[in-house]
Formats: structure tokens, C-alpha cells, sequence
């Protein structure tokens, strides 16, 4: 019996999103940028798949050939409201339907699956926005974040409820409170982007690294003492392939442990995930 053609593995988001960050990367794009994934807005409604903090905030939605279009609008007409631009990252078998559908100024990127790689096409180019409501800018920060960046300006006392770090805040300019929520976004997020590029910082990005972008995955390995070592088991299975083929050297766990403030995002780390990076107890 004579076989057909080998049917081609459809890419998955997570493939698709580790060429993107590649992409950006090697275009120099991401130098003094944070890089967060699955950044939510509106109040956790809508969660752009990738979402890069450097000059600007930037969003980028995937959609593979697998995907649906049926939410897509109202995705990207709620990204305006939060980024100052978004790139809509598509399979070839979408681009009618995207460029079609894309809102002016927004950017769409095609991709296509290549032997060995994913090549990107731009068929159109978008433009950044400048014109924000406060309320949405404000919707960005978490209250702390917010009582800061207040204090800071000695605008409060630092007892106010949100509410009143809210009206407080409506007196600055719009650039200004901007420029706030961009900083308040990098400073959340640094610490999670320093570990992740450390890892695949000059290799190929594979999918398992993608975890280190997330503080909600993270945080699932330390509940404030609670880690299991079946829970650093998993994290060490996941990271492997990763650590190894780009030879870090680096202590990343103890790094995002150390810069992580108050609460430490790990326990004591186990001599393995030290000898995984090169470091043992001193």
C-alpha cells in the first residue's frame, strides 16, 4: 500500500509566540524591553497573548491556522484602548479575513512554516497610538503601583482607598500618567523577563522556557513555603531542554527569588535545580 504525503504538524500559539520573541530579538528590538505573556486588561476580560513593554507597550495576538476568528474584533478594538500598538500575528490561511477585518493602525504579520523555521510577512504596517482615556491608563495599575506613583508626586498621604488614589491621579496630564503605567508595567514584570532571556538569551526559544514569562505558573511552585519537590521536579522536567541548550550558567531561580521584593517567589532551592545552572551551595 502506497502512503500519502505526511500530513504537516499545524503550529501551535506557543510555537508561534517563541518566534515572534526571536524575531524581535535578533531585530534588536528588545534591548531594555520587558516582555510579558498573556497580559491581561479590562479588568482580566481580554489577555493579549504577548505583550512587549520597552518605549512602548505593544501587543500581539496570534492566531493559528487552528483558530477561530469569531473574537478577534473585539480583542484588538480593546487592545487600542490599553496599547500604544498592535500587531495582529497570523497564519497565511487567515490573511484575507485579517486584513479584512484589522482596524486602521493596527499592524498584521503573516507567518508560514518553513523546514527548520517560521517565516513572517507584513502585509500591513500599523502606527502608534497617542490617545488614551486615564480611566483605561488607570485601569492598567495595580492599587499599590498607583499609591507610589501618587506619593511620589506628593499628590496623596498614603491611606487613601482607590477610589480616592483615582480622582487623585485624574488631575495629571494623560502623556504623564502614560509614562507612569509604562514604567509601573516594566518594573512589575522585569524580573520574569531578566530570567527568561538569561535562558534563551543567543539560542533557538523553545516552548518550555515560555513559563519563566508567567508569575501566575511561578508563583505555583511557592505558595509562600508550600513547594512540594514534586512541584521542582516538574519545574527542573520543564526547564531541561531549555537551560541545557543554551548553556546558562547562571543561578535564574535565585535571581527572580532575590529580585523579587518581600516575597520570595521560592523556598530554598534544591541542590539539583542549583547543579541545572551551574551554582552550589555555598
Amino acid at each position: 500500500m502506497v502512503q500519502g504525503p505526511r500530513p504537516i504538524e499545524r503550529l501551535l500559539e506557543p510555537h508561534i509566540k517563541c518566534a515572534i520573541i526571536e524575531r524581535l530579538r535578533d531585530r534588536g528590538e528588545l534591548q531594555d524591553a520587558v516582555i510579558v505573556s498573556e497580559f491581561a486588561v479590562a479588568g482580566g476580560a481580554r489577555r493579549a497573548d504577548l505583550a512587549v513593554a520597552g518605549r512602548r507597550l505593544e501587543a500581539f495576538e496570534i492566531k493559528s491556522a487552528a483558530d477561530n476568528l469569531d473574537r478577534l474584533l473585539g480583542q484588538v478594538q480593546t487592545y487600542l484602548r490599553y496599547f500604544d500598538k498592535v500587531t495582529i500575528v497570523a497564519d497565511e490561511v487567515h490573511k484575507e479575513n485579517v486584513l479584512s477585518a484589522a482596524p486602521d493602525g493596527v499592524e498584521v504579520w503573516c507567518f508560514r512554516e518553513l523546514p527548520g523555521k517560521i517565516e513572517f510577512r507584513v502585509p500591513k504596517r500599523g502606527r502608534v497610538s497617542t490617545k488614551f482615556e486615564k480611566g483605561d491608563l488607570l485601569k492598567m495599575l495595580k492599587a499599590i503601583e498607583l499609591r507610589a506613583i501618587l506619593k511620589k508626586k506628593k499628590m496623596i498621604n498614603g491611606d487613601e482607598r482607590r477610589v480616592q488614589l483615582e480622582s487623585a491621579a485624574y488631575s495629571l496630564n494623560s502623556a504623564e500618567l502614560r509614562e507612569e503605567v509604562l514604567s509601573a508595567v516594566k518594573a512589575r514584570y522585569q524580573r520574569f523577563s531578566n530570567a527568561f532571556m538569561s535562558v534563551v538569551q543567543g539560542s533557538s526559544i523553545k516552548s518550555e522556557s515560555l513559563q519563566l514569562l508567567s508569575p501566575y505558573k511561578l508563583s505555583s511552585v511557592s505558595r509562600k513555603g508550600q513547594e512540594s519537590e514534586e512541584d521542582w521536579g516538574e519545574l527542573l522536567r520543564q526547564l531541561r531542554p531549555s537551560v541545557a541548550q543554551a548553556g546558562a550558567s547562571a543561578d535564574v531561580l535565585l535571581t527572580l527569588a532575590e529580585q523579587s521584593g518581600e516575597e520570595r517567589l521560592f523556598g530554598p532551592v534544591p541542590e539539583e535545580i542549583r547543579g541545572l545552572f551551574g551554582v552550589s551551595e555555598s
